[in-house]
């Protein structure tokens, strides 16, 4: 009987083969034939509230979102658009990170982002309602009238009741009812204005009323 002659390099070959196909890629795993990668990023999310007062949020009405990255000399800065159900939701590097939003009075939320986790930060703006009023007395001002644009509602406000030339308007306790892009209603006990927003981003009063 003939001895059959062994292989040698072709067992070899095939071991090595069969070695480099374990080693493969070592940041991904093979189940039942798909690919499944580890999470390369965190996510930062929530719902960014529109500032209404009392009133639903218009049709259309947005929230601009700010996301900051602290852990950097120049800090990342994204920005996300929302509307809807007004819930934003970012992808990013694990870091520690600033949130806030364009509203009025939304306080500044922290959160640490880790790899392939959800970190949420509700964000609403500290609006507050304007007096009910059931019977009023109004005034409108024409914008010819030379008023300083001011650098938001509340301060349109604070300027108006003293250079506005209208009688009985209060100099502080102003707070922000509501707000779109272009206006705002601004209250001070039992008095109401309402401001525009200029070309040049500043605010103004146009009108306003006293609540009896």
């Amino acid at each position: 009987m003939k001895s059959i002659p062994k292989r040698r390099g072709t067992v070899l070959t095939m071991l090595a083969a069969s070695s480099f196909a374990l080693i493969g890629c070592g940041s991904a795993t093979a189940t039942h034939g798909a690919t499944i990668r580890p999470p390369t990023v965190g996510v930062v999310t929530g719902v960014a509230s529109p500032c209404t007062g009392l009133l639903p949020p218009a049709p259309g009405r947005v929230v601009t979102v700010v996301l900051r990255r602290l852990s950097q000399a120049i800090p990342t800065v994204l920005r996300q658009t929302v509307k809807g159900n007004f819930v934003y939701r970012f992808g990013v590097l694990p870091a520690t990170y600033s949130v806030t939003s364009d509203q009025s009075y939304v306080p500044v939320r922290y959160v640490i982002v880790h790899l392939g986790k959800v970190a949420k930060a509700d964000l609403h703006p500290g609006c507050s309602p304007p007096p009910p009023c059931s019977a009023s007395s109004g005034f409108e001002l024409s914008l010819a009238t030379n008023q300083s644009g001011q650098s938001s509602p509340v301060t349109a406000a604070e300027w108006f009741s003293t250079h506005g030339g209208v009688p009985g308007i209060p100099r502080r306790g102003w707070h922000q009812a509501s707000r779109t892009d272009q206006t705002a209603q601004v209250f001070s006990g039992h008095v109401i204005l309402h401001v525009i927003k200029n070309i040049d981003g500043t605010w103004q009063v146009d009108s306003g009323m006293r609540c009896n």
